[in-house]
Order: structure tokens, then C-alpha cells, then sequence
């Protein structure tokens, strides 16, 4: 009985982990009064080119593409939700997988559903830009 109650708890207490990130990002977009840019562009994970960085290129047409360098890793659909701060990636076939929260500037926050884990892009240039990937494979 215990380990069924100490189940629910840590999932109600990662569930109110995850909403409290959201709501201070969405809060400190908010305040900074930046004014918005669209989504659209590139976006990496780290500073400069490395094996590790991971690409995220949103293009006009609501379509979107992930990457490393010469490694394309998926490519499907994104759509706003809301006031264009918060955005559902759809890779090709697949129902809502991740949750973008967008600052309305430079930064996006992506929060994997599946593998329960944030991470941050910064953007590196409003079109765009696949580099050292062949994006017509998928």
C-alpha cells in the first residue's frame, strides 16, 4: 500500500515540478516585454559546432527539422497553440511529442513528454538553415 501512495506522490510532485518550470518561463517571457519575433529560424543547443549540439530549423510552412551535424535525426510538424508562445512538435506520423515554449525573441524551450527531460535552444539565425545535413533522406 505504501508503494503504490509513494508512487502517486512523486508523480503528482513531477507533474507540479514541470508546471512550475512552465509557468516561470512563460512568467519571465512575459515580463520582459520583448517584442516577438516568429518562430521561425534555427536554433542550437550550445555554443559553437560540436558532435554534440543538437538543430532545431523551423520553416515557414509549419514544417520542422532536427539535427546534428551530417546526422539528420527527425523531421515533421509543428503548429501554435495558443498565442504563438507555445508550439506541438508532430514528428512524421507520430501524435504530439514535445512542448515548445517560446520566448517571443531568441530562446526556446523544448520539455520531451516521453523522456521527461528540458532542454534549451538559443537561435543562430531567423531563416532556415540545415548545415552539414542532407535534409531531402526523409
Amino acid at each position: 500500500m505504501r508503494e503504490k501512495r509513494s508512487g502517486k506522490i512523486s508523480i503528482i510532485i513531477t507533474v507540479l515540478v514541470i508546471s512550475l518550470a512552465a509557468n516561470i518561463i512563460l512568467s519571465i517571457c512575459l515580463a520582459n516585454g520583448k517584442s516577438e519575433k516568429p518562430i521561425r529560424g534555427t536554433y542550437c543547443t550550445g555554443n559553437g559546432p560540436t558532435d554534440t549540439n543538437q538543430y532545431i530549423v523551423f520553416e515557414q510552412n509549419g514544417v520542422y527539422g532536427r539535427y546534428r551535424q551530417f546526422e539528420s535525426l527527425e523531421k515533421g510538424s509543428y503548429e501554435p497553440e495558443g498565442r504563438d508562445m507555445i508550439y506541438l512538435l508532430s514528428p512524421s506520423g507520430d501524435m504530439h511529442s514535445e512542448c515548445i515554449v517560446y520566448d517571443g525573441a531568441d530562446t526556446i524551450y523544448i520539455y520531451n513528454l516521453s523522456e521527461k527531460q528540458l532542454e534549451v535552444y538559443e537561435r543562430i539565425s531567423e531563416e532556415a538553415v540545415y548545415v552539414n545535413v542532407d535534409t531531402t533522406e526523409e
